[in-house]
């Protein structure tokens, strides 16, 4: 039987493997190691009573679990069986590495070692990333290749800006060093470029927040400091970055949220449909993968497009050649996919012209676009209760420790979740189930 410090060394270079594998989020590095790693060392530690026993006795840990419970318990009166398997699957993290906590040990050394390891990873894969986009648009000379999804390589780029702004975090805990500055503007490059927007709004609160806290500190902020903000503003102001990263849409979206016409905006039409799906079962939800089917019913019961139509429009554009020429080098120019060019623009001029609001979601299925209502709908009430829970004691743990790094987490974690259903992709799952926990335990004193 191993003892105590190699159990523990386990769970150290486990956490770490993950602080590591996560931020690429490839197949080739899969972070699925080291959560197999982490519980069967968990399992095999013995005293598995008094552990468990330990998560009873520590909140947020129980919270966790109990989270992941609510949706266990939600796939017995799913009728989707399939995509209710699929969802505890890929949400078992929550489960996984939650448990694991109540038998972790870090002390504060090791606790900057893991976020040395997080931004170490996140850096590299930023340069990877930027290098691989300048290849393609040297290639093709396609500027696609340097923002958004194409230069996240097909993957949603919510998730890696999360990452970017994560290591920011770390970056700026303890005392700013001049070395931080390259990887500081790098990571803040990479967040305008992949261009989620709550992202870059986050990003410039909480920018604006930490020169605050510095002149609140020390009535003098470091000079880089200061030069850094400048820097983030400049690159907010700049109009053609602006237009890149769709920030003027999300200024427009924004207003449409506030106004009366608020489904007109995409996001807004969708909580309103997703409200009103909660309703029919405000208490225990739909079912876990129910509630996917129940929003997209109601969306597309609103629109108002059909296939004849745009099938007809389709077949009347094919045959005009002055209008396939324009197509085929716009999509030449832009880098498109040219095989479906003349059902593509039959939908979009349909979409435009035709008066319904709804008509934007013709074939489109989507999630909540929002964790707090895609767990209400889910599992209930209490499931959504539960979620606030958590970051109820994660902001009262940062305030109580005085932790800028974890409360900054935590308001960066819960905007995210307000505009993306964050816990329906495993990268956030995992993401979730990690960093919170990391920066939540208590640290032990280095021997």
């Amino acid at each position: 039987m191993l003892s105590q410090e190699i159990h523990q060394k386990i769970y150290f270079w486990s956490l770490a493997y993950l602080c590591f594998s996560v931020p690429f989020m490839s197949k080739f590095l899969p972070f699925t190691i080291g959560v197999v790693i982490l519980i069967l060392n968990f399992l095999f530690e013995g005293n598995l009573f008094l552990r468990l026993k330990k998560i009873v006795r520590t909140p947020w840990i129980l919270l966790f679990v109990i989270f992941y419970v609510l949706h266990l318990i939600s796939a017995f009166y799913s009728t989707n069986f399939s995509e209710a398997n699929r969802d505890l699957f890929l949400k078992l993290p929550l489960l996984i590495v939650s448990i694991t906590f109540s038998s972790i040990s870090l002390s504060k050394s090791q606790k900057q070692r893991l976020y040395s390891i997080w931004i170490i990873a996140v850096v590299l894969v930023a340069c990877i990333l930027i290098g691989r986009a300048y290849v393609n648009y040297f290639d093709t000379g396609y500027v696609r290749f340097l923002f958004y999804s194409a230069l996240a390589e097909g993957k949603h780029p919510a998730y890696f800006s999360l990452y970017c702004l994560t290591a920011i975090i770390l970056l700026f805990q303890g005392k700013f060093e001049k070395w931080k500055v390259i990887p500081l503007m790098l990571l803040v490059l990479m967040v305008f470029l992949l261009s989620s927007r709550m992202q870059i709004l986050v990003l410039l609160v909480l920018a604006f927040v930490k020169v605050c806290h510095e002149f609140a500190q020390s009535k003098k902020v470091s000079t880089v400091v200061i030069l850094a903000i400048i820097g983030i503003i400049s690159l907010f102001l700049s109009e053609n970055l602006r237009n890149k990263t769709r920030l003027n849409n999300a200024q427009k979206e924004i207003r449409q949220l506030f106004s009366q016409n608020y489904k007109n905006s995409t996001r807004g039409a969708i909580w309103g449909f997703g409200l009103q799906t909660i309703l029919d079962s405000p208490w225990i939800g739909h079912g876990n993968g129910d509630e996917f089917e129940k929003l997209n019913q109601a969306i597309q019961s609103k629109v108002q497009l059909t296939d004849s139509e745009v099938i007809a429009l389709a077949n009347v554009t094919f045959q005009d050649t002055t209008i396939m020429k324009r197509l085929y080098s716009t999509a030449e120019r832009r880098g498109w996919d040219k095989s479906d060019l003349h059902f593509r623009y039959a939908r979009w001029k349909l979409i435009k012209e035709l008066s319904s609001p709804y008509n934007k979601f013709y074939k489109n299925f989507y999630n909540y676009h929002n964790q707090f209502l895609q767990s209400w709908a889910t599992s209930g009430i209490l499931c959504l209760l539960l979620l606030l829970a958590i970051f109820f004691i994660s902001i009262k743990t940062g305030v109580q420790q005085k932790d800028f790094a974890l409360l900054a987490i935590v308001f960066l974690i819960a905007m995210s979740f307000m505009s993306e259903s964050m816990l329906e992709r495993q990268y956030g799952v995992i993401y979730f189930a990690l960093i919170l926990p990391i920066m939540m335990l208590e640290s032990r004193k280095s021997v």
